[in-house]
């Protein structure tokens, strides 16, 4: 429902090679980046990459999985308290840009999304042309 402004950020993902990570960019609303699970920023990813192979493409934000190309981990939150303008019954996917912060939130997790208290119902993998990724 957010109507904000999108930037591009960055979003790590696994290649088919388990012992392998790339850089690509990813489209989100700023407020993603500062939703906050267990006290821990949904920040991007450090900077560390290869300019020849990597920001070639964008990640798909989206909760199905149901595309081509990779699609982004994330969380589905339901809120505790919503913002104004928020169905209180509704659910929201939110990519987050960082493994390391993704195998860290657990189910259950306490959140902030705009503001406002949610938790953490569900963790949905990443994905490569409908597949999950290792």
């Amino acid at each position: 429902m957010s109507s904000g402004a999108f930037v591009i950020a960055r979003y790590r993902f696994q290649t088919r090679n388990a012992n392998a990570t790339r850089m690509a960019r990813i489209r989100v609303q700023p407020e993603v980046l500062a939703a906050t699970f267990n006290g821990v920023a949904n920040a991007e990813p450090p900077v560390e990459l290869d300019t020849t192979r990597d920001f070639l493409f964008l990640v798909r934000s989206a909760r199905s999985r149901k595309f081509g190309g990779v699609s982004a981990r994330g969380v589905v939150i339901e809120w505790i308290s919503p913002p104004i303008g928020y169905n209180p019954d509704s659910q929201l996917f939110l990519p987050v840009p960082s493994k390391a912060t993704f195998t860290a939130i657990p189910i259950g997790a306490a959140s902030v999304y705009l503001g406002s208290s949610c938790v953490v119902v569900e963790k949905i993998p990443e994905y490569q042309n409908g597949q999950p990724t290792p």
